[in-house]
């Protein structure tokens, strides 16, 4: 068995991963800020609260996403476009 080839294949998915995890820190903080925005604003507070819940549906959304693709990469499916 080629030990570097294997050796890289996991960095690669380790790549892979950390950009996942990276991007998902970057779109759960926009969401958290706009849902914090949201909230401060001089509007009615049934429509705060609407608008912050669907920026928190957004964020668990994000974070489902993120197992999922973690799980994809781990299995080897590195390419989703792919499958198309």
């Amino acid at each position: 068995m080629n030990t570097r080839n294997t050796t890289n294949t996991e960095e690669k998915h380790k790549l892979q991963i950390l950009a996942a995890v990276i991007i998902t820190l970057i779109f759960v903080l926009l969401f958290g800020i706009y849902a914090v925005f949201y909230l401060m604003t001089p509007l009615p507070a049934a429509v705060k609260f609407v608008l912050a819940g669907i920026m928190a549906a957004f964020i668990i959304a994000m974070i489902v996403i993120l197992v999922q693709r973690v799980r994809e990469i781990k299995k080897g499916e590195t390419d989703d476009l792919s499958n198309y």
